[in-house]
């Protein structure tokens, strides 16, 4: 069941989603959450975890959480005559998911639904 009331209605718990609701639970907003989905589905379909995201997220300590969980590999594809490296997790980001879930059981302000819909809102 929906609390009745929040301060912040986050919609979506995928990576964006749930660092929003990292950021702003941490801030001693009461976040709550609501995803369709009720695990599992709804986590990045990104292949490759950019360094500027890592560098985002670091000061929660998620970046740390998911690089300890997770190997990664890194290529060296030529493109246009250039050699780029390119890191890749080969898998769907569970552990980045994960890393900020854990990370938000820790903060009181936080609720999260999931396998629940939103049909209606009203604003007070």
């Amino acid at each position: 069941m929906l609390p009745t009331t929040t301060d912040v209605l986050v919609i979506g718990a995928g990576p964006t989603g749930l660092t929003l609701a990292l950021w702003l639970a941490g801030s001693g907003h009461s976040v709550t959450v609501v995803d369709d989905q009720a695990a599992g589905d709804n986590t990045s379909r990104a292949a490759v975890v950019h360094a500027h995201t890592l560098e985002t997220l670091d000061p929660s300590g998620v970046s740390d959480y998911t690089a300890s969980r997770r190997p990664v590999a890194v290529h060296v594809v030529n493109l246009a005559d250039r050699l780029t490296r390119l890191a890749t997790t080969g898998h769907a980001l569970r552990p980045l998911r994960n890393g900020i879930l854990r990370l938000l059981g820790r903060i009181p302000a936080f609720r999260r639904r999931l396998a629940m819909q939103l049909s209606g809102l009203v604003y007070r």
